[in-house]
């Protein structure tokens, strides 16, 4: 398993470095730069070099190749930490540069840093075994910069390299158990890279059962956007945790879980984070056009600053149960943004000013009218801490707020039409030029429209032509017959109108191309196209007469000549001019009169500018007093209309009188309250009499009880009165204490008190037993797993894993002498071992032929895992006795041929393979089994 991971770490390639990231801190470099000073620099190759560097507190130690580094195990089994001392640099020395960890590193000192390396964890859960990829910061700061943490797991490998996909470290801000830990754990993460990766990062925990020496300290956290952590970022145990996530502009974080206490603080700085799981952290602050997109609905305290975002639309109803700041200044103004119909609840105080808006941060989405957005108590904010984006508010919407709630609402009003300019249009339009699909219509016959709203600003194309408003429709533009409109007679005939529309261009915004809208045909004549400055909406316009009605709305006319064949006069696109002619007042309309500019036409029309609104000036009529209102009067400098309103009573501005406690001779006063302005009491201060001496004592434990002996209580008054009490016996402080079992005694779990010693419990734990299985096996090409029972002498079964651990030799295929060890943990201790051998396969005899005085002998030859063939014959059939003799032959003969015997004599004759192998540095032969005997009686 170690050797593949050693092959696949060396054909790696190097991540590439990333550029920007976290910049460190001065402070932090300077005290680098002090921890360094007289501390010399090494380059390393192999373990015992870089453990070296370690003790001697080398720095910067550079890393040259593979390095694999591990400490010492416990009797557990558990491999003890990897100490890097405070101040140590530890540097990669190009893309080749690793230090592969098989124990966990614990950080001894503040300022340790990692950079341009790869930092490796293979600890794993294969064979069983327990994985420790630790990475303990002991309450001291760490910096990774532009490090590799990512490694493949051995799932792919079968049962053998475990089940585990990919092997992260996990860091933890406390250390390794029995460890002394500091005060502020740090975390810097920089120029991270695709493979800086991370299990999990507690910035605060506990001794998960003793498996941690536990932190719950201050500590800070700063992580890059490529630095990526599959589980979650937690300091939910810390008494002041900062996590800071830091990127480039419109870069966003990889790490999205977050959790964490009141005291934790998560700021987003130049960086997004979209679906983000935010649980339990009391602060997020997001600045410099941050964005944070949550999937879960409840917030604590939120700040924005500098143009940052709280997206919403995540979830429908969100709940902000703290504060919400916002900024003062409206550049620097952040965004809030819910669903079209979502609201948020926000419990604490609202300062600062914020944009709302819907759907998007760029693109602000509808605001829907009458819906509560924005829900607080109304003594907690006022109606401009939050307001709606300009381009929403140009086209009619607007935030109305009441009683601490609010709401969407659309202002028509804003939106209706002051004036339309015609600045482009057809003299002459013949029949055929008067499509109906929009694929066909002929692009030189058109309108160029503007409209402005009542306060003569331009209403944009968008706008226009939008779903809210569609200027350009039917029920906008009219176009009936010139002669009808000009008459002034009345009931005139009923082909007044013609279905011509206009079609809006997306290719020039403003222009409007002609369209058939009607299912018969067009009608030659002169026509004239009516603008209006409201909706006909459902009106039944049947007449002539009916359209005049409407002459009010009419903003402007157009005539416009239909003609057909081919013999009419071509005409011209008028394109206008226009200037006020007459100004608009309160009173009454302006006029604004357009001329053609085309040579030789001069035609004119003359459009409607709106009645323009009063212009008021505001003088207060009558001040308002404490609890009496005023009066605001307003006249139009234009018409004299005048109208008044009601100025708010001021209130009374409340100065507290505070209270004043009462003394053992001297009356004191509760807290009351007066305007200000008036001198009105508002609260009275009520007398509270002198309490006279009372004994007042403070009380202390000045003997702490324990189980053998009882404390002592003393009070003490401010008169330097005393009394005490006994504290009675306190409970024994029971440990568990255990003395393993081994294989020659057994061991004992005791509960002793330790302060007494007095014992509540003992148990015994029975001394191990071990049955060992085969220990002799002939090679047949497969690996040998001697089976293995380990039970108490009492015949119970003891638990793999939590009571031993075995260990089985590596190969176990060819053959050799194998060694199966059982290590003891946990209530045992010590180990054992039990060898077995694995021997050649054995061979057959083919055919044995009798010779003069001899023997010819041949067998089936073995070409696998052996070195060479023993043959035995003897007179005897039992091979005993004088006659026993032994011979070899090489591994590649099929024959021998035995002389020198007796002639007339019957032999008898068998053989097995051998192998030589190294048992204990030494050189050993391990036979087969015996073949089956042959015989045969020589010659003379």
């Amino acid at each position: 398993m170690r050797s593949k991971l050693k092959k696949c770490l060396c054909v790696l390639t190097a991540a590439a470095v990333m550029l920007g990231g976290i910049q460190l801190p001065a402070v932090v470099k300077a005290q680098e730069s002090k921890q360094a000073e007289g501390r010399a620099a090494v380059t390393v190759s192999g373990r015992d070099e870089f453990l070296k560097a370690l003790r001697e507190k080398k720095s910067p130690i550079t890393v040259n190749g593979l390095i694999t580094i591990q400490d010492d195990a416990e009797a557990s089994g558990r491999m003890r930490p990897v100490k890097i001392p405070g101040g140590t640099v530890i540097q990669g020395n190009g893309a080749n540069s690793y230090l592969n960890a098989r124990s966990p590193i614990q950080i001894e000192g503040d300022n340790v840093t990692f950079k341009n390396i790869k930092l490796h964890f293979e600890s794993s859960n294969a064979l069983g075994s327990v994985p420790h990829r630790e990475l303990y910061l002991a309450g001291h700061s760490l910096t990774l910069d532009n490090v590799d943490t990512y490694l493949e797991g051995g799932a792919n490998l079968g049962g053998l390299g475990g089940n585990e996909t990919e092997l992260l470290p996990t860091v933890y801000a406390g250390g390794y158990p029995g460890s002394t830990v500091g005060s502020k754990a740090s975390l810097t993460v920089t120029n991270s890279n695709d493979k800086t990766i991370f299990d999990a990062i507690y910035m605060g925990h506990g001794t998960e059962n003793g498996n941690h020496t536990s932190y719950q300290g201050e500590a800070v956290l700063n992580l890059d956007e490529k630095a990526t952590v599959r589980k979650d970022v937690n300091a939910s145990h810390c008494s002041n945790a900062s996590i800071n996530m830091i990127g480039k502009q419109y870069s966003y974080a990889r790490t999205k879980k977050f959790v964490g206490n009141e005291n934790t603080t998560l700021t987003l700085n130049t960086v997004s984070i979209a679906e983000a799981a935010i649980d339990g952290v009391g602060n997020v602050v997001l600045d410099n056009q941050s964005c944070l997109s949550p999937n879960t609905k409840d917030l604590q305290n939120v700040t924005l600053k500098n143009g940052a975002c709280l997206d919403l639309t995540g979830v429908k109803d969100a709940n902000i149960s703290g504060d919400f700041t916002g900024e003062t200044e409206e550049e620097n103004r952040g965004y809030l943004v819910l669903q079209t119909e979502g609201s948020v609840k926000i419990q604490g105080n609202i300062t600062g000013t914020t944009q709302f808006q819907t759907d998007s941060r760029l693109f602000p989405g509808t605001v829907v009218s009458g819906h509560s957005y924005i829900y607080s108590e109304p003594s907690k904010g006022q109606k401009d801490n939050f307001v709606l984006a300009q381009k929403s508010m140009d086209i009619g919407f607007e935030l109305k707020y009441a009683d601490g709630v609010w709401t969407g609402n659309q202002d028509l009003e804003l939106r209706k039409i002051g004036r339309i300019e015609i600045l482009a249009s057809p003299s002459k339009v013949k029949v055929d030029q008067i499509k109906a699909e929009e694929e066909s219509l002929d692009k030189n016959v058109y309108f160029e429209i503007k409209w402005y709203d009542k306060n003569g600003k331009v209403i944009d194309n968008d706008e226009a032509i939008g779903q809210y408003c569609l200027y350009y429709e039917t029920d906008y533009i009219l176009c009936v017959k010139t002669a009808y409109w000009d008459s002034i007679e009345e009931q005139l005939g009923d082909d007044w109108f013609q279905w011509i529309g206009l079609f809006p261009s997306e290719e020039y915004p403003g222009r409007f191309y002609l369209q058939n809208r009607g299912e018969e045909a067009i009608k030659t004549g002169e026509y004239t196209f009516l603008f209006l400055s409201e909706s006909t909406g459902g009106e039944q316009l049947e007449t002539i007469d009916d359209v005049k009605r409407l002459k009010n709305t009419v903003m402007a006319e157009q005539k416009v000549t239909i003609t057909e064949g081919e013999d009419s006069e071509p005409g011209h696109t008028h394109t206008y001019k226009g200037e006020v002619t007459e100004e608009a007042t309160c009173q009454k309309e302006g006029v604004r009169t357009y001329t053609c500019t085309f040579q030789g036409c001069g035609e004119r029309y003359q459009g409607k500018t709106a009645v323009s609104d009063h212009n008021y000036q505001e003088k207060v009529a009558q001040e308002s007093t404490c609890t009496e209102t005023g009066l605001i009067e307003f006249v139009c400098s234009g018409c004299q209309t005048k109208y008044t309103k009601e100025k708010p009573a001021l209130g009374h501005d409340e100065v507290i009188d505070q209270a004043v406690e009462p003394t053992e001779t001297e009356d004191g006063k509760t807290e009351g309250s007066h305007c200000g302005v008036c001198n009105k009491v508002l609260k009275p201060q009520e007398v509270i009499p002198a309490t006279g001496h009372k004994h007042s004592y403070q009380e202390e434990e000045t003997k702490k009880a324990t189980c053998v002996e009882e404390g002592i209580k003393t009070y003490t008054c401010s008169c330097g009165d005393k009394k005490t009490e006994k504290i009675p016996l306190a409970d024994h402080q029971y440990t568990e204490k255990c003395t393993p079992a081994t294989v020659n005694s057994n061991g004992k779990i005791q509960q002793i008190c330790s302060v007494c010693s007095d014992v509540k419990s003992s148990s015994v734990i029975y001394s191990p037993r071990i049955a060992w299985g085969k220990t002799d096996y002939s090679y047949d090409g497969k690996v040998k797993t001697p089976s293995v029972t380990v039970q108490d002498t009492k015949g119970n079964a003891l638990k793999a894993g939590t009571d031993y651990q075995i260990v089985h030799a590596k190969g176990r295929k060819n053959p050799g002498v194998y060694t199966t060890t059982v290590v003891f943990r946990g209530h045992y201790s010590g180990k054992a071992a039990e060898s077995f051998k694995i021997r050649p396969k054995k061979t057959s005899l083919k055919k044995v032929s009798a010779k003069s005085k001899g023997m010819q002998v041949s067998w089936k030859k073995q070409t696998v895992q052996i070195d060479g063939y023993q043959l035995q014959y003897s007179t005897s059939g039992s091979f005993k006795g004088k006659t026993t003799k032994l011979t070899t032959a090489k591994k590649s003969a099929v024959s021998k041929k035995i002389s020198k015997l007796k002639g007339k004599k019957k032999y008898y004759v068998r053989i097995r393979t051998y192998k030589t192998v190294k048992v204990n540095g030494k050189k050993v032969k391990l036979y087969s089994n015996w073949s089956a005997k042959k015989s045969v009686k020589t010659k003379k």
